[in-house]
């Protein structure tokens, strides 16, 4: 019975040690780490630079591991060789995140890493990039998009751009000058512009960081301006301009009217030359016909014909003056009439200055003559004898020098048959004022031989009875007439103007007729 207490007791105390050890395991696990539970820090990787330029770069990272604890910063650290620097995210979306670097040194090479922030920094691979060699913007004036009045600039590298524009004038740019901006497109639009006009820029750039850079002047000339003929719509035959001390030009036609342009393109009508109180009496009934403007000795001295229809024998030649283009011009009386210098249908006058003295060229087909006048050109020369310098199919002289030559412009046909009319323009020239006069094969103007300088075509009938040459700022040569226009023959004799081209010495119209439209003067 002892025995059997004694075996009881003995497995009772296996049991209770056994017990005690399974016992001392639990409480053992139960003092480790929870695997489930453990808390760590936040994880990140670096990746791939993207969109590189010389000065820009985009630096990107990932979180892959949030980590138990607060994340308060994360981002990319960049080295540029002075050691890292912390840059926070500035561009993110998810897990993803980056910053745009700017003003970078081009041809450099960077390091850099993500970085996350929870308490303990944790950081990604480190990567390196170098940017792209320095970026030469460029801002040019598209040739095709010059017109009279506009221009398109255009630039290189916008994408790398916050902001691109140039200054602009007439003369040397500055900062100082207007100045045209874009922040969208490429190209800069400038309107607005004077014809054929030289502008100026100077163009500027601003990076994404905010650095201006101005880069080399340059010009551009816009295209001349274009006109349409006629220039004066209405009647103005038998045209005389001249560029008065106003800068202005004036032109005057057969019955005194008188206009006014600043470019020889847009005219507007300013009046008459002559009051109706001090209008030339000396020819009864006669009309004020195909006038000569000049400027002598300090005032405006204007040669008319005063005639009546048919009346060859009493129609002759005044003057008048004054000290204003635009009038009121005062008379001072006849030079003479036909029966009395022994030309018959003694008009259309032309005066001319020829080493140092004065002379008047007139007639009408009877033949061109010519005498001197005395100084102060309102008178004939006493003693002074008439010569004659062209033959019997002409009227309205003009002589023009240039260079070496005497150009004698005269007009032949009828003038005055409207849409029938068959006036033409033509052309002589000699070596001396009173010739003689030639054409290319040296047949004489006295036999009226000559070259046809402008003729009708489709568009206007009786092309003559020239003015002036007016040359313009370029150097070319103008040179207006009136014309029957066909589209509209009730407005009477209008104005045309056409360039004169100079060939071997020879005055030359494009096609010999009048245009329709063209390039314009510049002034």
């Amino acid at each position: 019975m002892e025995l059997f207490d004694n075996n009881l007791t003995y497995n009772k105390m296996r049991h209770f040690r056994k017990s005690i050890f399974l016992l001392s395991v639990i409480i053992l696990l139960s003092c480790g780490d929870d695997p489930v539970s453990k808390n760590h820090s936040a994880q990140v990787e670096t990746l791939e630079v993207e969109q590189i330029s010389d000065i820009t770069a985009v630096c990107k990272g990932k979180i892959t591991d949030k980590g138990t604890g607060t994340i308060s910063q994360y981002g990319i650290e960049l080295d540029d060789g002075t050691g890292y620097e912390k840059h926070p995210r500035t561009i993110s979306s998810g897990d993803h995140f980056g910053v745009e670097f700017v003003g970078l040194i081009p041809d450099k090479t960077y390091r850099y890493r993500a970085y996350v922030d929870d308490g303990a920094v944790q950081y990604g691979e480190e990567k390196s990039f170098t940017t792209l060699s320095a970026f030469v913007y460029t801002a040019t004036v598209d040739p095709e998009s010059i017109t009279s009045n506009s221009a398109v600039v255009s630039f290189s590298g916008i994408n790398k751009l916050k902001e691109w524009g140039f200054h602009y004038s007439e003369t040397e740019a500055t900062v100082s000058d207007p100045v045209k901006k874009e922040f969208l497109k490429g190209d800069v639009s400038l309107a607005n512009l004077k014809p054929n006009t030289t502008y100026y820029i100077l163009p500027y750039v601003i990076d994404k960081s905010g650095k201006t850079t101005y880069l080399e002047i340059t010009h551009f000339k816009t295209a001349k301006g274009i006109y349409s003929n006629p220039v004066v719509l209405s009647d103005a035959p038998d045209p005389t301009i001249i560029r008065a001390q106003d800068g202005n030009f004036y032109l005057y036609s057969t019955g005194v009217g008188i206009h006014r342009s600043a470019d020889l393109v847009k005219w507007i009508r300013v009046g008459e030359a002559f009051t109706e109180v001090g209008k030339p009496k000396w020819e009864p009934g006669g009309g004020l016909w195909a006038p000569d403007i000049n400027y002598i000795d300090g005032q405006y001295v204007m040669y008319y014909s005063m005639s009546v229809w048919g009346g060859t024998q009493t129609c002759g030649i005044g003057v008048a003056t004054s000290d204003k283009p635009e009038g009121p011009f005062t008379d001072r009386g006849k030079l003479f009439r036909s029966n009395e210098i022994g030309v018959e249908n003694s008009i259309d006058p032309f005066y001319i200055e020829d080493n140092g003295k004065k002379y008047l060229f007139w007639g009408s087909w009877f033949g061109i003559h010519g005498t001197e006048l005395t100084d102060d050109g309102l008178a004939l020369k006493e003693g002074a004898e008439k010569q004659k310098i062209g033959g019997t199919a002409y009227e309205a002289s003009y002589i023009h020098k240039r260079g070496k030559y005497y150009y004698l412009f005269t007009s032949m046909g009828s003038c005055c048959e409207e849409l029938k009319s068959t006036y033409t323009t033509v052309v002589g020239r000699s070596e001396n004022l009173w010739g003689p006069y030639v054409n290319k094969s040296g047949g004489r103007m006295l036999d009226n031989k000559h070259e046809i300088v402008i003729q009708g075509n489709a568009f206007f009938k009786g092309p003559g009875h020239n003015s002036e040459i007016i040359t313009d700022k370029d150097g070319d040569d103008w040179i207006f007439y009136h014309a029957w226009e066909v589209a509209n023959p009730s407005r009477g004799r209008q104005a045309l103007m056409d360039k004169i081209i100079w060939e071997n010495d020879w005055p030359v119209i494009k096609n010999k007729t009048p245009s329709s439209t063209s390039e314009a003067p510049v002034f």
